[in-house]
């Protein structure tokens, strides 16, 4: 396998190509395979971060004309990308958060601000990126920015049927900012701002959304209360 991944590094153009490719519903999902196998290798991965093929991606999925099961493979790929489990690729992943961080959470958070599809894949996608060790000052840099949690509690907030696999998802997302023991002041004061009715969002959630939420849900109720 190695060498599959040397032959990536000598030829980024294959790489360049077969994102082209994703755009073309006829052949995005043999195409997109291929690419989620090669990012597998931290070589491949190590060029893409460092390179403008990781902001392609981005593009990508926010384009209008790209359809719903490119967005899907692309975000997998993303997926493999930053969240797998290989210490190499973890490691290379957080240096790419660090060096990149204000590039990376700006068009982030526009994602979060996208559609419905996009927008709960993003908040999957955060809440595993937030949770991995090596990512903690990352993730502590990210729940201490007001403006990062307007973006969670909006999706909290949302009262459309519809909308409840984005509320299930930004309740992961939610919880780093509430379960945070220091936090900023200002966050505290957003979270006081809308603690009602994120209280009863949470309430209908756990009624109304037919999600098991386990003791998470009550626990972060409780300690909203306690602000």
């Amino acid at each position: 396998m190695k060498h599959i991944a040397e032959y990536f590094r000598m030829n980024p153009e294959i790489v360049v190509l077969l994102l082209k490719r994703l755009k073309n519903p006829r052949i995005a999902l043999s195409h997109g395979r291929i690419l989620m196998e090669a990012v597998k290798h931290k070589t491949v991965l190590f060029f893409i971060l460092n390179s403008s093929l990781v902001w392609r991606i981005f593009e990508i999925i926010q384009n209008k004309g790209t359809v719903y099961t490119t967005q899907q493979q692309l975000f997998e790929i993303f997926r493999v990308m930053l969240t797998r489990e290989s210490t190499g690729n973890k490691k290379v992943v957080a240096r790419f958060l660090k060096k990149k961080y204000t590039q990376f959470f700006h068009k982030f958070n526009e994602l979060l601000n996208s559609s419905y599809v996009v927008k709960r894949q993003s908040f999957k996608l955060l809440s595993e990126i937030l949770q991995e060790t090596l990512n903690f000052k990352v993730m502590l840099k990210y729940i201490g920015i007001p403006g990062n949690l307007q973006i969670c509690i909006n999706s909290m907030l949302q009262k459309d049927p519809k909308a409840k696999g984005i509320r299930f998802e930004a309740f992961h997302v939610f919880k780093f900012y509430v379960a945070n023991p220091n936090k900023p002041p200002k966050i505290v004061d957003l979270l006081l701002k809308n603690r009602d009715p994120l209280l009863e969002a949470l309430d209908h959630m756990a009624t109304n959304d037919g999600i098991d939420y386990g003791k998470e849900l009550p626990l972060l109720r409780r300690k909203l209360m306690k602000l």
